[in-house]
C-alpha cells in the first residue's frame, strides 16, 4: 500500500508543480482517510493520527493566514501529518519540506513557486521509509 500512497502524494506534488494549485478532488482521499482513521484512533484512546495532522497542518495556517500559503497545501500538511501518525516526526517533515522548497527559490530564483511539490515529495519518502 505505501507505493500507492507515495505514488498518490507524488501525483499531487506535481499537479501543483505545474498548476500552482492542489485540487480538493486530488485530496478528497487522503484528507477522508486521515479523518476516518483519526477519528477511529481518538475513539480507542490513540490520538496520535489526528495530533500530527493538526501539528503539520498549523504552521501552513498561519502562512496562509499571511498570504503566504494556500487552501491546498494546509490540507495536504494535514495529510501528511496524518500518514506519519507522529506530532515531531510531522512538524519535522513540515521543516525538512520547507529546507527543500527554500533550496528551490535559491536555485532557480524565481519569487513564487508552489510548495506542494516539496512537501509530497518529503511525505512520499517518509511514507517508502515507514
Amino acid at each position: 500500500m505505501e507505493p500507492v500512497v507515495a505514488g498518490w502524494l507524488l501525483v499531487a506534488g506535481e499537479i501543483d508543480r505545474r498548476t500552482g494549485r492542489l485540487p480538493l478532488v486530488v485530496l478528497w482521499p487522503g484528507i477522508a482517510a486521515v479523518i476516518t482513521c483519526g477519528v477511529a484512533g481518538a475513539l480507542a484512546g490513540e490520538p496520535a493520527v489526528l495530533s500530527s495532522a493538526a501539528a503539520a497542518a498549523l504552521p501552513y495556517v498561519g502562512a496562509h493566514a499571511a498570504g503566504q500559503a494556500g487552501g491546498g497545501d494546509v490540507k495536504l500538511g494535514f495529510i501528511v501529518g496524518g500518514l506519519v501518525a507522529d506530532p515531531l516526526v510531522a512538524l519535522a517533515a513540515v521543516g525538512v519540506a520547507q529546507l527543500v522548497g527554500l533550496a528551490g527559490f535559491v536555485l532557480d530564483r524565481r519569487t513564487r513557486r508552489p510548495h506542494g511539490p516539496a512537501l509530497a515529495g518529503v511525505a512520499a519518502l517518509a511514507v517508502l521509509a515507514a
